[in-house]
């Protein structure tokens, strides 16, 4: 019995491999501990971006995340081709980072008496504008029942909960955006000439 034929590898068959990684056939991969660095540094810095409470400086904060992630990966992992693709996963666990820091900053936050008791005075304020323009009665009845609820304190906890859900899902999205934009922008880097 003859052994299995193995396969002749000549110069002709190592371009083919070239031109197949160049031609997009052939994906490049995150090299996750670089990946983990750059995701790390883009959600810290994007939590405290976000932790001002400036709305326009903390929406830029949660697109910029993903998009400084793919630039410190690039410079980290020294990747010269970084697709949409890895460029929305750099983003998407730049985005989990940064919003895993502003959430235990925010939980610390609500905690505190004063923190506990901005949020309840923010939220009577709201349903006072609400209900002044109103003359629905069922509105009127929801809106002291809502007032009601924010006054308990598990209330007050679950609506802060319910906020931060959203919060997180949002910045998540953005990152990943983020990522894959600054992916598309930036993700071309051209090789080193030898």
């Amino acid at each position: 019995m003859q052994p299995p034929a193995e396969p002749v590898l000549t110069e002709r068959s190592s371009a083919k491999d070239d031109s197949a990684f160049s031609s997009g056939t052939a994906r490049p991969s995150l090299a996750w501990r670089p990946a983990l660095g750059a995701t790390v540094i883009a959600g810290l810095l994007a939590a405290l971006g976000t932790s001002l409470g400036v709305v326009p400086l903390t929406l830029l904060c949660m697109f910029a995340a993903g998009g400084l992630a793919v630039t410190i990966y690039q410079r980290l992992s020294r990747q010269h081709l970084i697709t949409t693709g890895m460029g929305a996963r750099l983003g998407f666990f730049a985005g989990g980072w940064g919003f895993g820091v502003l959430a235990l900053l925010s939980t610390f936050e609500l905690f505190s008496a004063e923190g506990r008791a901005a949020v309840q005075k923010l939220l009577e304020q709201q349903i006072q504008v609400a209900t002044a323009g109103t003359t629905d009665h069922d509105k009127l009845q929801a809106f002291e029942q809502l007032r009601g609820y924010v006054a308990s304190g598990h209330g007050i906890l679950l609506i802060c909960l319910l906020g931060m859900l959203m919060v997180g899902i949002f910045f998540v999205a953005a990152s990943a955006l983020g990522g894959a934009l600054g992916a598309s922008l930036f993700g071309r880097d051209e090789a080193p000439r030898s």
